[in-house]
């Protein structure tokens, strides 16, 4: 037995059991496959990520992502969150003690976050970027704190950064004519906070900061910095990044949001702001919209 879960409804070509939509939720997602196999008492019950790697489908098993083919055994109080924001917990009559732990979605996002930077810290092109930038910042004359928060900090951004491309990838792929951005980490430094002759260190005037970079263009584009984004009010940027997705999903308006996508204040300012002033001058009609590079 098999039930299907992903975002094809029932006058899809591909209709699926469960209906989800959302960020990371393709037409076809996952399967979830029962078998007359007994196992500690019970059926044996596995979940298989079907979503290949250019559909973007997020699938979390206790907060562990599943690869494309990958299969998973689901137990009572298995935790799965489907895409980004659906997030479930297995119950199997009988087969085990009722839980007590506090299951509510921030929880879910706790653990989800631990592994994501957990995985993160372990990748071999993050650990060299670390190993160069504490080098260059030792030089510079932070310390050892300093540098050890600035880690902890970045791997903390980096969870939602993965969220913010995910958007703004699958809006892109909503909306063609609107340009590619993709969101990265930068820091922040004194630019006069320079070494010294003879080894001295000038003391840096001012703490290190963290930044979201926003840039504009791909690989076979000119690639263009839009902005710089604090990462002490990224959430709030990324919620009305989230709110453009769910619009864009939802058909709303296609052409207004085209050209607010398309206009470098939309990113540069707050997206909010900016996408009520284009509804204010009445931007609307596909012949409004400027045909930018898919």
């Amino acid at each position: 037995e098999t039930t299907t879960i992903g975002q094809g409804g029932p006058n899809s070509i591909a209709p699926n059991c469960v209906v989800l939509e959302g960020l990371g939720i393709p037409t076809r997602l996952a399967e979830i496959q029962w078998s007359d196999a007994i196992l500690e008492g019970g059926r044996s019950i596995r979940i298989f990520k079907i979503a290949g790697a250019s559909e973007r489908g997020r699938l979390l098993v206790n907060g562990r992502p599943l690869e494309t083919g990958e299969g998973a055994m689901l137990i009572h109080g298995t935790r799965i969150v489907f895409g980004w924001a659906f997030c479930f917990r297995v119950v199997i009559p009988g087969t085990g003690e009722p839980q007590k732990d506090d299951i509510s979605f921030e929880n879910f996002s706790k653990e989800v976050m631990q592994y994501t930077m957990t995985s993160t810290m372990e990748n071999m092109d993050m650990i060299k970027a670390v190993t160069q930038w504490s080098a260059d910042l030792e030089r510079r004359g932070y310390g050892v704190d300093e540098r050890e928060q600035l880690v902890d900090l970045v791997g903390e951004v980096m969870v939602l950064v993965e969220e913010g491309n995910a958007l703004c990838k699958e809006v892109n792929a909503a909306l063609p004519g609107t340009p590619k951005v993709t969101l990265d980490i930068g820091i922040c430094l004194s630019f006069l906070a320079v070494p010294q002759s003879g080894g001295a260190h000038r003391a840096p005037p001012r703490p290190l900061a963290v930044v979201i970079q926003v840039w504009r263009g791909s690989e076979t584009e000119e690639l263009r910095l839009l902005a710089a984004w604090p990462a002490w009010d990224f959430e709030r940027r990324l919620q009305w990044l989230r709110d453009a997705h769910r619009e864009v999903l939802k058909r709303s308006d296609d052409s207004r949001w085209a050209w607010n996508l398309s206009k470098d204040d939309w990113w540069v300012g707050d997206g909010a702001d900016a996408a009520g002033a284009g509804a204010d001058e009445g931007v609307g009609g596909a012949a409004s919209a400027p045909a930018w590079p898919g």
